[in-house]
């Protein structure tokens, strides 16, 4: 991935692990504020634990954030340790 993905709104916050709160609320958010908002801007909202192509998560996240033309981070924090 080189090139601006015109119509990718990365999204980047806590994901938390499946089960979790920190994670329930993640999907709640993704599912009923973002992916909607995004969809009537033209975008398509895509989450770092959606990424299919193999390889080290943390080069995929770093090439989103680079080249997807619109980069979203939810800093709400909900601190849960098991999260």
């Amino acid at each position: 991935m080189n090139r601006v993905t015109d119509n990718i709104c990365f999204v980047i916050g806590p994901i938390g692990r499946d089960g979790s709160e920190t994670r329930s609320r993640a999907d709640r958010v993704l599912k009923h504020v973002i992916r909607p908002v995004a969809r009537q801007c033209g975008y398509k909202a895509m989450r770092a634990d959606e990424l299919a192509e193999p390889g080290f998560i943390t080069n995929q996240v770093l090439q989103h954030v680079i080249n997807d033309a619109l980069v979203l981070a939810d800093q709400e924090c909900i601190c849960d340790p098991g999260g």
